[in-house]
């Protein structure tokens, strides 16, 4: 009989595809706070775009490693 917390579920299947997911959305947006930030070749800190840009990457960030948390880290059955 094989032990069922070894095996790869389809459960596990989907965290992984949302963790990978969850990464992409994190590049894109680390792609639009540099985009924001330094439009006209230097920083400008203060535009509602900006801030807005930092905290979805900030929100996008702390999701990705939630979600790794219960990939990766997972306690054991």
């Amino acid at each position: 009989m094989k032990n069922a917390s070894s095996s790869f579920g389809l459960a596990s299947f989907v965290r992984w595809v949302a963790c990978i997911l969850l990464l992409l959305v994190v590049v894109a947006s680390a792609m639009g706070v540099y985009s924001t930030l330094f439009v006209n070749g230097g920083a400008t800190f203060g535009t509602s775009a900006a801030s807005l840009a930092l905290l979805s990457f900030a929100v996008s960030l702390h999701i990705l490693l939630a979600c790794m948390n219960g990939c990766c880290c997972a306690p054991k059955k």
